[in-house]
């Protein structure tokens, strides 16, 4: 919508305090991707979420494995 401010700020009405209007936004046209694009994308969206999720639950498991390691390094058991 970036290349479309200079547009919104055209047509808004008023002058201290500008506003859009539902008959102003629906004058104009917003391009929409192909169906398969989107779902390339939301295809994309998934698994970035779920590397994502992975590297949570491995960083978890580190600082779990950490905090017994200097719990025992401490207890001087190493």
């Amino acid at each position: 919508m970036e290349h479309r401010l200079g547009e919104l700020k055209r047509i808004s009405k008023g002058t201290g305090t500008k506003y859009l209007t539902m008959e102003l936004l629906s004058r104009i046209r917003v391009p929409v991707p192909a169906i398969e694009l989107q779902r390339e994308f939301a295809r994309r969206v998934a698994a970035v979420e779920k590397l994502k999720a992975a590297q949570r639950a491995s960083l978890t498991e580190l600082d779990a494995l950490f905090a017994s390691l200097q719990h025992r390094a401490f207890r001087g058991e190493l």
